[in-house]
């Protein structure tokens, strides 16, 4: 699974492709509710550099620009942007 670590005022967090059983709930909730959708994939992405488990509902007490700089590094590793989703040096 493809991975890459985002650093974020000095806290690094590294943000892991979500396997189909993973995926296919929160793509669900994104057709219902965009944003409870967006924010599950969020919590279900991000890792703190070296924990095994997702950062989970612990993303809420985080600034939003946590938010909005890894989004788009989830949105490409996990095959919903255009941009190619293979980070350098992970193929």
């Amino acid at each position: 699974m493809l991975q890459e670590k985002v650093t974020i005022r000095d806290t690094e967090f590294t943000v892991r492709e979500l396997t189909v059983d993973q995926m296919m709930p929160i793509m669900a909730l994104i057709t219902e509710d965009n944003q409870a959708g967006q924010k599950l994939l969020m919590q279900s992405c991000i890792h703190l550099d070296g924990d095994d488990e997702p950062i989970g509902a612990a993303l809420s007490g985080y600034p939003f620009v946590v938010f909005t700089k890894v989004m788009m590094t989830v949105l490409r590793l996990n095959g919903m942007s255009e941009e190619e989703n293979t980070p350098e040096g992970n193929d």
